[in-house]
């Protein structure tokens, strides 16, 4: 008996050793369609050119958080040209489990007078926001913040993408260029197709329309979890005195429309006795014109949404706009 433990117990540091070999070689050199077990850095949405670009910014005038809705809708040339400082830390599918991490992560070094949240439905309702946490441990350094959440959600692709970005960046910063991030350069460019990214974190996509389409109604069920998170999220923004804005960017109107309990969200969301602003009401846009899909904005419909979300901010008193 003595024997056999003795061999598992030699057996066990080889095979987390080949382990970690086979990940290396894994995530290095095999198309992210056969990774369904993790994601490398520089992959898709710009996370990682954002997050490196997050760690060298301070003192802002605005920090905006959300999905995809939000790196693809808050257009920070709009803000910058009205005189605001603004970052957009927005990742693909976040929800407010991701959003307390970005917060306890960049909120203290960032330091914004602002914090504006951007509310989706899907946050709130049918993401469980694994996306994005693959996004942001596979694209941020290592601490103790991402660490936790991975340990939260306890789920394989979370522990293999973490394992492969700490010797991806081990390797990157010790000049051990054995043609990884040269491979996957080329293979997330193909993916990224014709986006661009623009300092301070958005994304300027290809000018496209949205085709219409029908669309019948349904009901999205709240997720009690995600309004645990979303709270923690306004307590660690009180914890730092920093003021909150909750915006709701607009939706086709075909897609808002179709939601039955959008008005009960809205009554949710008032609840907070916070500045909340739903530009579906506010400013319906134009579905074929503004958007390229049901829930994203286009170029033209994000640079009349900045526009107008600069000029309401500035409605507030908080921060002083420059006409």
């Amino acid at each position: 008996m003595n024997k056999f433990l003795k061999h598992i117990l030699l057996f066990l540091p080889f095979t987390a050793l080949m382990y970690l070999v086979f990940l290396t070689i894994w995530g290095g050199f095999c198309p992210q369609f056969l990774r369904k077990n993790m994601l490398g850095p520089q992959g898709f949405y710009y996370t990682y050119e954002r997050l490196q670009e997050a760690r060298t910014t301070t003192d802002i005038d605005m920090l905006f958080l959300g999905g995809s809705r939000t790196y693809r809708g808050f257009d920070t040339r709009i803000f910058e040209v009205a005189g605001f400082k603004t970052f957009n830390l927005g990742t693909s599918s976040q929800t407010f489990i991701q959003t307390e991490v970005l917060l306890k992560r960049y909120l203290p070094q960032m330091n914004p007078k602002l914090v504006v949240f951007e509310l989706s439905l899907g946050a709130f309702m049918f993401n469980d926001g694994m996306e994005s946490a693959l996004d942001i441990v596979a694209n941020d350094i290592h601490h103790k913040h991402a660490w936790q959440m991975v340990t939260q959600y306890n789920d394989i692709s979370l522990y293999n993408t973490w394992l492969y970005a700490g010797i991806w960046s081990f390797l990157r910063q010790n000049q051990l260029n054995w043609k990884i991030e040269t491979f996957q350069k080329k293979l997330y460019a193909q993916m990224k197709g014709a986006d661009t990214y623009v300092s301070g974190g958005y994304v300027e996509k290809e000018l496209r329309y949205f085709k219409k389409n029908r669309q019948g109604k349904f009901t999205l069920h709240f997720n009690e979890k995600m309004f645990d998170a979303f709270e923690r999220c306004l307590d660690v923004c009180r914890q730092n005195g920093v003021d909150v804005m909750l915006v709701q960017s607009p939706y086709t109107q075909g897609f808002y429309r179709s939601v039955a309990n959008r008005s009960d969200f809205d009554s949710r969301i008032n609840s907070y006795n916070l500045p909340h602003y739903n530009y579906n009401n506010i400013m319906p846009l134009n579905d074929s014109l503004c958007f390229y899909d049901a829930i994203h904005l286009n170029q033209i419909g994000a640079k009349v949404f900045s526009s107008k979300l600069a000029h309401d901010i500035d409605s507030l008193g908080i921060l002083k706009y420059k006409y």
